[in-house]
């Protein structure tokens, strides 16, 4: 186990330091498809329990109480719908595996010539076939990875890819604290659109921890992304610099302070846990708020939120994002256990 963990971080790190901060490709592999994960802020990592929606965003979570666990979410953002159909199965109650389907589309978009006529429509969607492990390693440790095949098309132009995440936790079950890091998007391409055409994946590692309070139905929870990239701030080569008004002389457009770039790196989350049957869910991420916001009418550009319902035998969770005060997505997600269907003999 040790000589595992030493060559997995070796070959991390020679991705992690390789990577620049330009655009990345595949980013089907970053967007969220449970309502549960969009109202809490489009990443959520941090909790084990029944949800097998979580597998995906985080292999390790994958446990036993999830065996025969069905779920399928539906997400609409704008004209761009995504979909996604999880299973999980246990095979004994340390080893738990599962198959997942994820997609988007992106609607049919607009054809035009070289002269700017239109000529018609053409379609653009991704796919994505993951599947999972997890191993529980000892009543308070696990760990967890998935491998990822990625199809997009893009009008007549098609590309395949390949990626894993690699991800372990570890919880205080006496203080009710869950601890946990992923790696995800380790991979590379398989085929891209263009012959000879260099594309990047999105790397990108995490850490989150997740503390249920004692005397309140409460559950909080912090999120740090993108933690192979320090700097996440945008600056824009377009923005005219200012002139000094009484030298006339042109001021350097200010940089980011340290504050700025640490804080851009959380997502800060909760969770209202007023029964077994119905949970509170909202969620903060300063990052997307500072740079999705409309500056006239910034809204709640960074907040999500959502609700959970358990009934007898299905749930059912919404979640609600807003990416900025002109763009936003609705979550909905449907799950149960096979289990719960057998007719009793």
């Amino acid at each position: 186990m040790r000589l595992f963990w030493l060559v997995f971080f070796l070959y991390l790190s020679s991705f992690i330091f390789s990577q620049s901060g330009g655009e990345s490709s595949y980013q089907v592999l970053n967007v969220p498809f449970s309502a549960r994960t969009a109202s809490l802020g489009t990443d959520f990592i941090s909790v084990l329990d029944k949800d097998v929606q979580l597998s995906i965003s985080n292999p390790c979570l994958l446990n036993s109480s999830m065996h025969k666990k069905l779920a399928f979410s539906q997400g609409v953002y704008g004209a761009t719908q995504l979909g996604s159909l999880v299973y999980a199965k246990s095979i004994d109650s340390s080893r738990t595996f599962s198959l997942n389907l994820r997609n988007i589309n992106y609607g049919n978009l607009r054809r035009f010539d070289t002269k700017g006529n239109e000529i018609g429509t053409f379609y653009s969607g991704d796919f994505v076939l993951g599947s999972g492990f997890a191993k529980k390693i000892n009543p308070v440790m696990g760990i967890g990875v998935q491998a990822n095949l990625i199809y997009s098309q893009l009008e007549s132009y098609a590309s395949f890819a390949g990626g894993i995440d690699f991800s372990s936790y570890y919880q205080f079950l006496k203080h009710k604290t869950f601890i946990t890091i992923i790696a995800k998007n380790i991979g590379g391409v398989i085929k891209p659109y263009i012959k000879n055409q260099k594309l990047h994946f999105p790397l990108e590692v995490q850490m989150a921890i997740s503390h249920q309070l004692k005397h309140a139905p409460f559950r909080i929870s912090i999120l740090a992304h993108n933690l192979n990239r320090w700097d996440l701030t945008y600056f824009d080569p377009n923005k005219s610099r200012e002139i000094d008004p009484l030298t006339g002389d042109t001021l350097n457009v200010p940089k980011a302070k340290f504050s700025e770039k640490l804080f851009r790196h959380f997502t800060y989350q909760a969770e209202l846990l007023l029964s077994k049957n119905i949970h509170f869910r909202l969620a903060f991420d300063y990052h997307r708020r500072k740079e999705l916001k409309v500056n006239e009418k910034p809204g709640i550009a960074g907040f999500s939120f959502g609700v959970g319902l358990m009934f007898k035998r299905i749930q059912l969770d919404y979640g609600f994002v807003c990416y900025s005060a002109s763009g936003y997505g609705n979550f909905l997600t449907l799950s149960t256990n096979l289990n719960h269907w057998k007719r009793n003999e």
